[in-house]
């Protein structure tokens, strides 16, 4: 079983149990790292979902000493050594690299890349053209059935279309909802992020839960309600937040390419 593990804002792994173990010993992981394995909903405490192993594992001499990981290099070095730049740490030797990639606006490892308004609003209009489809399909098919069933009941007109209304209008509401949920829930993003190279994380980079993507659809209608302003303000929050990631802690960010 393979597990991702949190360190200076970044995440790491894929690692077996058997790493983890070593990792423990050598004091580079403590019972209050925050892990994460497929099928989890959120990152939780080593120590809480691997309690037996935490238990095991011999304490390493000079562990509260331990070094710190580079983001760049992957080496590690003494507190010292290191300095923390934009969320993640760096060591000496990468610095002047890092700092120049930084100014140009390049991807770095370990630092999410927040999506600004205009990709996110190409991303909400592909997927809005992927739901088009289906509600134009019921749409039609209400407009038939329902219409050809209520005759047949010998119902008036006018309730006809109240029902097919209701219909339509109910089918509508709940369809982002099953899309966004589903997508956001398994692949942390929308058919139309995904063509987008977007994906909604949460602030450490971890998974979003399929809790946390249900709320999400609604908190999206409050950035709606607001004439829209909930998603302009994406284009000037630092990190690229709209209303809705402000309201479910949550960020979208473009995705990075796994290394190697």
């Amino acid at each position: 079983m393979e597990w991702y593990y949190a360190e200076a804002d970044r995440k790491m792994g894929p690692v077996g149990e058997d790493e983890l173990k070593r990792l423990l010993a050598e004091g580079m992981v403590g019972g209050g790292t925050m892990v994460w394995r497929q099928g989890m909903s959120a990152w939780a405490e080593l120590g809480t979902v691997l309690p037996d192993l935490a238990s095991s594992a011999p304490a390493a001499p000079g562990a509260a000493t331990a070094g710190i990981t580079c983001s760049q290099c992957g080496r590690r070095f003494p507190p010292g050594e290191v300095i923390k730049l934009s969320g993640t740490w760096v060591c000496a030797a990468c610095k002047p690299i890092f700092v120049q990639r930084l100014k140009e606006g390049a991807a770095l490892p370990g630092i999410a890349q927040y999506a600004g308004f205009w990709i996110r609003f190409a991303a909400k209009i592909i997927d809005g053209m992927i739901l088009a489809v289906p509600n134009f399909v019921v749409m039609a098919l209400t407009a038939i059935l329902t219409g050809t069933v209520m005759k047949a009941a010998g119902m008036a007109d006018a309730v006809t279309a109240v029902v097919a209304v209701l219909v339509n209008w109910t089918f509508q509401l709940g369809l982002p909802v099953v899309y966004n949920t589903f997508f956001v829930g398994r692949f942390a993003a929308t058919p139309g992020k995904m063509a987008c190279g977007l994906q909604v994380i949460l602030p450490g980079g971890g998974k979003v839960s399929y809790a946390r993507a249900f709320g999400r659809c609604f908190a999206e209608w409050v950035s709606g309600f607001t004439l829209g302003i909930g998603y302009i303000i994406a284009g000037f929050d630092r990190e690229k937040r709209a209303l809705h990631d402000h309201i479910c802690g949550t960020r979208v960010a473009k995705k990075q390419r796994a290394a190697g």
